[in-house]
């Protein structure tokens, strides 16, 4: 079995001449994480209130919860998207 080749590692100095950074080039073909904004969930009497970002809205199952939490974490973009254009439907 073949390993992958490990990454490149290669310090940056600071004005002061020391060593602190540590820069790591990533090999072409690693993909980026997605990226995702801070999530809050907060159970309410009935439902949960949810903070994605600087938006909030109410949800009342646990069901519904999972499922839209599930679609923002496989596609934040897609998800934003829709939803900041009026068209994610809850």
């Amino acid at each position: 079995m073949a390993l992958a080749p490990q990454p490149t590692i290669t310090t940056a100095s600071t004005m002061g001449g020391t060593s602190s950074d540590v820069w790591v080039a990533l090999e072409p073909e690693t993909p980026l994480p997605p990226f995702r904004r801070p999530i809050n969930i907060q159970p309410l009497n009935y439902g949960y209130e949810v903070t994605v970002g600087c938006q909030k809205l109410a949800i009342e199952k646990p069901e519904t919860l999972l499922k839209h939490l599930g679609a923002y974490l496989k596609d934040p973009a897609k998800v934003e998207k829709l939803w900041l254009s009026g068209k994610y439907k809850i």
